[in-house]
């Protein structure tokens, strides 16, 4: 069954910050998303800290794309692979405060 919801998070050398993104996704309310992290080609730890988290928690996907070097690029790259019938954007810097946002918008 595919999800509701398809949250999607662009990144690229984010592994200091994209933990804080990916944790407030887990803290939503509303549980019927998946979570595609596309890379953007990153060289640093973004890659394992995202599996991490992957490893316990079967909603992350984790695709690893060449670096085009635009967000755009490498958002239409993953959501190519969203199966949810909403989309929600969340930048690999920044969270959701509210764990009910997901919840409310949907």
């Amino acid at each position: 069954m595919s999800p509701k919801v398809s949250v999607l998070i662009a990144t690229y050398n984010r592994s200091r910050f994209i933990s804080r993104a990916i944790k407030s996704v887990l803290d939503q309310t509303y549980k019927d998303w998946e979570l595609i992290i596309a890379d953007d080609g990153s060289t640093d730890e973004t890659e394992k800290v995202v599996r991490g988290f992957g490893q316990n928690e079967p909603r992350i996907k984790y695709l690893k794309g060449p670096h085009f070097g635009r967000i755009a690029k490498i958002s239409n790259f993953g959501l190519k692979h969203a199966k949810g019938e909403y989309i929600a954007i969340l930048d690999d810097d920044d969270h959701w405060c509210d764990p009910e946002k997901l919840n409310k918008q949907v």
